[in-house]
């Protein structure tokens, strides 16, 4: 294509764009003004959600509904999106909240009436982060319709399930991601992701030891890369039957006994329903979830030339977002093995079951990590609330008490 075809084109682009935008004010401008017409009596407010990702779905809505339940006349939100990630999660809060693409154009208008600032919704705050501790302070828990309920206990019996507890198991492999941005032609490159990853055959022992202890084992997830095989009753690779629906991701996050998870997606619900949890292989450190009711258990880092492992100081300093950022910065990642998941699953367990015990030495280690988490870079924007269960796991922080430094 020349030089001057592409510049025709972009220019026609946004004249098309400004055209659509000119038509869609005939209805999207009387909304906004209505919404200035009656707020004595209901605030209608208006903004943008990443609804097409359910770890940022999830976080924003629920934010937006304790922001509602706060306010003294009855409120809506209307919210553009590009995309809704879980239906039935839609469903839960559509109420309160509406979610269609057509809305990008009151949220467009909204912004050039007066009063303009009274009336933006602006979802959750710094990514889902709970850094002010509103879902510890405000648990908010949509409920699921009693006719839905009913289908998912049903589900659960037609396979075998009798009552025991329910654990979710979630691990990170980049299929998802590829999957979702191919079903909305998002062509970006998500390779900087890869450093999260992990291997799903590392929660072999972990799983039968759920399962022997009487749990029952759901690994979770829409799209996974690889089967977990597992020779016991109580057990389920969900990821790979086709009875997955989004009715059932909800039930099973917000109905489970806790939720092992390596920091991602829909163990956000969990989280905020006050449902423990275990992060495991969860980086960077710094970013820690904690604002949650979870043990934090980070992957190996160590320096590349001389394979001594990082400080928990180099641990916070080295606050990366992307693979390469790692590699330029001479740190190797190494996922934890199967024996390092499991003992962090037995002390999991023991919080869940209530009986989990930290003596002198481990209540010191950890408040020892709070501190120097606290000396770290942008603090006060990640961790500006601290669960009250918030803790770093036993073995990590055991292996790391002489190399805090």
């Amino acid at each position: 294509m020349t030089n001057y075809n592409k510049k025709f084109t972009m220019k026609f682009n946004l004249a098309y764009k400004i055209f659509r935008y000119l038509v869609n004010a005939m209805w999207a401008i009387p909304l906004v003004l209505s919404s200035r017409l009656l707020y004595p009596w209901i605030l209608i407010r208006f903004g943008a959600a990443e609804s097409r990702r359910i770890g940022h779905f999830i976080p924003d809505t629920l934010e937006e509904l304790i922001l509602l339940q706060r306010q003294n006349q009855k409120s809506l939100t209307f919210w553009s999106t590009s995309g809704i990630s879980n239906i039935q999660w839609y469903k839960m809060v559509k109420d309160y909240i509406y979610i269609h693409p057509i809305y990008k154009y009151p949220v467009f208008w909204n912004k050039y009436i007066p009063k303009s600032d009274r009336h933006i919704a602006l979802g959750s705050e710094n990514s889902g982060r709970d850094i002010k501790g509103k879902f510890f302070f405000n648990l908010v828990k949509p409920k699921m319709s009693d006719s839905d309920t009913r289908k998912s206990v049903a589900w659960l019996k037609s396979i075998g399930w009798s009552g025991e507890p329910i654990i979710c198991l979630l691990s990170r492999d980049e299929t998802y991601l590829l999957e979702n941005d191919r079903m909305y032609n998002d062509t970006k490159d998500r390779s900087y992701h890869d450093y999260r990853n992990c291997e799903i055959q590392t929660f072999k022992s972990a799983t039968q030891f759920l399962t022997e202890r009487g749990y029952w084992v759901f690994r979770m997830g829409t799209k996974t890369k690889e089967k977990l095989e597992i020779a016991h009753k109580n057990f389920l690779d969900y990821s790979f039957t086709d009875n997955k629906s989004a009715l059932l991701d909800i039930y099973l996050f917000s109905n489970c006994a806790g939720v092992i998870s390596t920091g991602t997606g829909i163990d956000q619900l969990s989280f905020a329903y006050g449902i423990p949890g275990l992060i495991v292989n969860g980086i960077p450190l710094a970013l820690a979830n904690t604002f949650h009711n979870v043990i934090f258990y980070p992957k190996n880092l160590v320096w590349s030339q001389s394979n001594i492992n990082l400080s928990i100081k180099e641990y916070l300093e080295n606050n990366f977002a992307s693979t390469n950022e790692y590699t330029t910065a001479g740190i190797k990642i190494k996922n934890l093995s199967d024996h390092e998941i499991l003992l962090a699953t037995i002390e999991f367990v023991d919080r869940i079951e209530g009986h989990s015990k930290y003596d002198s030495e481990d209540l010191f280690l950890q408040e020892k990590f709070l501190k120097l988490l606290s000396k770290s870079r942008d603090y006060s924007k990640n961790h500006n609330f601290i669960h009250p269960k918030f803790k770093i796991a036993k073995e990590w922080i055991f292996n790391m008490k002489d190399n805090f430094i």
